[in-house]
């Protein structure tokens, strides 16, 4: 990130203190939401709703961390 990245980012704070958050943050919330969920779910469909879970969980680290498997 450049010096003048910083300055524009400090700037249109300044104007409109309003966020976007990024970096996964949706999907984090997400995933947290359907894990409080799923063990209210009975049968079959608790165990595809947790692997649901662990896919979205998963995807995002390897996002994060830029690795990308063949």
């Amino acid at each position: 990130m450049s010096h003048n990245d910083a300055m524009c980012v400090i700037q249109n704070l300044i104007k409109d203190n309003q966020v976007v958050y990024g970096g996964g943050l949706a999907e984090i919330a997400c995933s947290i939401a359907i894990s409080k969920y799923v063990d209210a779910v009975l049968g079959v469909d608790q165990y595809v709703t947790r692997a649901f879970v662990g896919t979205l969980t998963n995807q995002l680290s390897k996002d994060n961390i830029q690795l990308h498997l063949l």
